[in-house]
């Protein structure tokens, strides 16, 4: 054995601020069910799922268990909707309210409004209330510490983000190099956006990250020697990181607990509902949490003007309309989508029926609506 031979050294483990900057820089996208999806709210979880390659429903078991178990779990939703943007776009509702707003598009305006709202709704939700008994400010703070503790470990396990699900490569990112695909030829984008899973040609090896596409017709530049490697940082400093990061994260949610108060959940009021009208049309049809179902299908005609609420907390409203009776549809939907149109049969003989539609988080569809 030779011994002069010097031993070669493992390559530094990246540092924990770096993981944390590629982390934001590829973070995944919202996929609502409007696009494609199987999404029960705002398609959060479909996103974290197709990103990480995790199954979408142990990501809102994941959610549901903060929630009840140690309460904010909602609050947590409701923060990774605000930093997510939207599939097909680059634009997440935080970045939206920090953008001009002459400088935004239509889909980004419509994620400015949604900024606002969960804003809004981050206050009015944050982790106050552990279902416990008593704890209530060591509950929030374990919530934050969770839920950071889990993004950063699925990312950790899977840091490239697979092909065809991010709209482009992230600035800054240096892990732009996917090895494996997800298949996303079923999903949409937004009018005006290109699908991120359409072929798009290799980017030479002078802009791995394939941000200057109108110059990739220039040769490759001459190999440059490797810039040396920054030095590492302690395994005591990246701990110390981490916890002054929940800490300061934990101190925050009990402050803003403490001013805001709290929001409580009734588990008796979780869950699918379906009504079937034929001529027992209600005044009013209220729900909490889940998908609700309002089946007019064999509604017969009206003998007067009807006019009839639908409120529903968070989830989903279906509407089935008649196809008999004149229906003047308005919905309200504070944080998410609709697709109700003003009139549906505008020509139907009788009288008719008028749907105020109030959604607090979720989507309203109409079966038959474009």
């Amino acid at each position: 054995m030779d011994n002069n031979t010097t031993p070669t050294s493992p390559p530094p483990a990246p540092d924990t601020r770096d993981t944390l900057h590629e982390l934001w820089n590829t973070l995944p996208p919202r996929i609502p069910k409007s696009q494609g999806s199987n999404a029960m709210l705002g398609g959060v979880c479909e996103g974290i799922g197709a990103r990480y390659g995790v199954d979408p429903v142990l990501i809102r078991l994941f959610f549901v268990a903060l929630t009840f178990a140690f309460g904010g779990g909602l609050f947590i939703y409701l923060l990774f909707f605000l930093v997510m943007p939207r599939f097909g776009t680059t634009v997440s509702p935080w970045r939206a309210i920090n953008t001009p707003k002459d400088r935004l598009d239509k889909v980004g305006k419509s994620e400015r409004d949604n900024g606002w709202a969960l804003i809004i709704a981050l206050v009015i939700f944050f982790p106050t209330l552990s279902l416990n008994d008593g704890g209530w400010a060591a509950s929030s703070l374990f919530t934050v510490v969770l839920a950071l503790a889990g993004v950063y470990a699925l990312h950790r396990r899977q840091p490239v983000p697979p092909e065809g699900l991010l709209a482009r490569p992230a600035g800054g990112s240096t892990l732009w190099q996917p090895t494996r695909s997800v298949d996303t030829t079923h999903l949409s984008v937004p009018e005006g956006y290109t699908h991120p899973a359409a072929a798009r040609p290799a980017p030479p090896s002078w802009d791995p990250l394939g941000t200057a596409p109108e110059l990739w017709h220039l040769p490759d530049l001459p190999a440059e020697e490797p810039a040396p490697q920054p030095r590492r940082r302690s395994r005591g400093a990246t701990i110390l990181s981490v916890l002054g990061l929940a800490l300061v994260l934990g101190i925050i949610s009990t402050a803003f607990a403490a001013a805001m108060g709290f929001i409580f959940y009734r588990s008796d009021e979780v869950g699918d509902v379906e009504y079937t009208v034929t001529n027992n049309l209600q005044d009013r049809y209220d729900s909490s949490i889940g998908t609700t179902v309002l089946d007019l299908s064999d509604l017969a005609p009206l003998d007067e003007p009807r006019t009839v609420a639908v409120e529903h907390s968070i989830g989903t409203v279906e509407i089935i309309p008649p196809d008999n009776v004149r229906v003047e549809l308005a919905c309200d939907v504070s944080l998410g989508s609709d697709n109700c149109p003003a009139v549906l049969n505008p020509d139907a003989p009788g009288d008719p029926l008028r749907l105020d539609v109030d959604l607090s988080i979720g989507t309203v569809s109409t079966v038959g609506a474009s």
